[in-house]
């Protein structure tokens, strides 16, 4: 799981990609991508928590959100920047660690959309619970 503050910086600043990889990314140092299930990225925007998990395996992309019925429609322009941030870093940690296979770019896009359905709690704060319990 990245730290939250990869998502936000990404989302909220001009963070470069080489800053979100070398301030942002420890999680993922010395692991190649052949080696991750999932990559959870958490996004908490004005107090509401929500997460995308990125499936590298089964190629799709999870959203995991308790507030809309939607979250893919509600969240696609900020998981369009996170998909080719991700991208990003796994190519270059791959890349630096001379792996085997190195992530290839641009293939995220392709992924098919998934949501994981919640009971309707109505409030900002209870992902953040979800996840502690995870």
């Amino acid at each position: 799981m990245l730290d939250s503050s990869f998502a936000y910086q990404k989302l909220k600043t001009r963070e470069t990609y080489a800053g979100l990889l070398k301030k942002w990314s420890t999680p993922l140092q010395k692991i190649v991508s052949a080696d991750i299930s999932v990559v959870y990225v958490p996004v908490v925007d004005n107090g509401h928590w929500w997460c995308v998990a990125f499936a590298l395996k089964d190629q799709k992309i999870w959203f995991i959100d308790s507030m809309y019925t939607n979250p893919a429609f509600e969240h696609s322009g900020d998981v369009k920047k996170l998909i080719a941030a991700v991208e990003y870093v796994l190519h270059w940690r791959d890349t630096q660690y001379n792996a085997a296979l190195v992530w290839k770019l641009k293939q995220m896009h392709t992924w098919p959309l998934d949501s994981i359905s919640f009971p309707d709690y109505n409030d900002k704060y209870c992902l953040c619970y979800v996840f502690i319990v995870e």
